[in-house]
């Protein structure tokens, strides 16, 4: 995992202008996608990260197609992302949640 120091070009870039953000996701990126079927309890590990995932997604190799979740488990990603307190943890719901509501806003 990078430190703060490492990411520091990163959290300068962002604040150079409104529309710029930045998520981030301990662990592994896919621990974002788990949220999307389950609450994530007790994955310490990439490895049990994506042994999970595989579950639910048996052919799960780093890519998905559009269209792989439904509305329903986005907002229930979201949901479960912003309980959890403790690592591993994700910030990606966050920049999907500024996403949507664009979306929202666009669509008005």
């Amino acid at each position: 995992m990078w430190t703060n120091e490492q990411q520091q070009p990163l959290f300068d870039w962002v604040k150079k202008a409104d529309n710029r953000g930045l998520a981030r996701s301990a662990l592994c990126f896919e621990y974002w996608l788990l949220l999307h079927f389950e609450e994530g309890k007790n994955v310490s590990t990439t490895r049990q990260c994506t042994e999970r995932l595989k579950k639910y997604l048996s052919g799960y190799t780093k890519g998905l197609p559009a269209g792989a979740f439904s509305a329903d488990q986005i907002q229930q990603a979201l949901a479960r992302a912003k309980n959890r307190h403790t690592p591993p943890c994700t910030t990606v719901h966050i920049l999907v949640d500024h996403l949507l509501q664009a979306q929202q806003r666009g669509a008005k």
